[in-house]
């Protein structure tokens, strides 16, 4: 049987391996915490932003909603003043009829 046999002995070269593979995993896993906290910090900002626009808009609706309230009621006043006149002219027409019948000359 021509029998596999196992080098059990650790030279230098074997022992710069090993460091070099476990240097090249450490700098990978700390560069990739590094990104993802730079990503986490990214998405903190952008959110903060984005809640931030969120209520200035929501402030901006208030506002837009209380003007519509303060034209609707300023529209109701000038319709209210308008049914006003209406009657009013309707008043003075109907005095103005009544003038020319009793100022006319009866025959």
């Amino acid at each position: 049987m021509g029998g596999f046999n196992i080098d059990w002995t650790i030279n230098v070269s074997n022992i710069l391996t090993i460091l070099g593979f476990a240097g090249a995993g450490l700098y990978a896993a700390l560069k990739a915490k590094e990104t993802l906290l730079g990503s986490h910090a990214e998405i903190r900002t952008d959110l903060a932003l984005a809640l931030q626009a969120e209520k200035s808009t929501s402030d901006r609706l208030q506002n837009v909603e209380k003007r519509i309230g303060e034209i609707t009621d300023a529209t109701i006043q000038i319709a209210r003043q308008d049914e006003r006149m209406k009657h009013f002219d309707h008043r003075l027409s109907k005095t103005e009829e009544d003038l020319s019948l009793l100022l006319r000359p009866q025959v």
